[in-house]
């Protein structure tokens, strides 16, 4: 039986047309390979949703931005897995997806079949676009579509963190991703206490 995901990925060279069909009579975007409607969001609206949210939540918007991130990348592995439910095909072909997408370069290393420690490198990242310096990692959604999408793929519970991140004068954002044995209700809640240590020091 064909493979739609791996026929979809199977050329290096793609059009946008391969992974995307415009309707634009009902003002609508399909994505071929994943069934489902797609929308644009300009990388210019992300800036200003993400200084909107920091201006207006100020550190509760590490955790609000990972959840989203969570929600989005859960939801997407779903829908991948009805294709072909194989975590090393899906991750290979990962790349080429996110590419077509606008999410900038991925390239995925470490343990592609049980996932215990993967690492995400992604240049070109939109989430971070138009700043340009930083102190700490900023690319909290993205971190939480890898930590959802990691959750969701390998049916195991996971702690992402973002080591490196191009406003702080790295070449690419790195997520790692390791799984862990459980994760706490407020783990599940708002994400790794690694990543947002100031919900567990009230005072600070």
């Amino acid at each position: 039986m064909a493979n739609p995901l791996r026929e979809e990925l199977a050329s290096v060279k793609r059009q946008i047309g391969d992974f995307f069909q415009l309707d634009f009579e009902n003002g609508e975007i399909h994505l071929h390979s994943v069934k489902g409607r797609a929308f644009i969001i300009p990388t210019e609206t992300w800036v200003t949703l993400r200084r909107e949210l920091v201006e207006t939540f100020k550190e509760g918007a590490i955790p609000f931005m990972f959840q989203i991130g969570y929600a989005v990348g859960s939801s997407f592995m779903e829908e991948m897995k009805k294709v072909d439910p194989n975590p090393e095909v899906i991750l290979t072909k990962l790349p080429e997806v996110a590419a077509a997408s606008g999410w900038g370069r991925f390239t995925i290393t470490g343990d592609m079949k049980l996932g215990r420690d993967v690492t995400f490198s992604v240049s070109r990242c939109p989430f971070c676009h138009r700043i340009e310096h930083a102190e700490t990692p900023i690319c909290d959604f993205l971190v939480g579509v890898l930590n959802g999408l990691s959750d969701n793929l390998f049916q195991r519970p996971h702690e992402a963190k973002e080591t490196k991140c191009i406003p702080m004068k790295s070449e690419v954002c790195e997520v790692t991703i390791t799984e862990v044995t459980e994760k706490t209700a407020e783990q599940r809640h708002w994400g790794s206490y690694v990543l947002f240590p100031w919900l567990f020091n009230p005072k600070r």
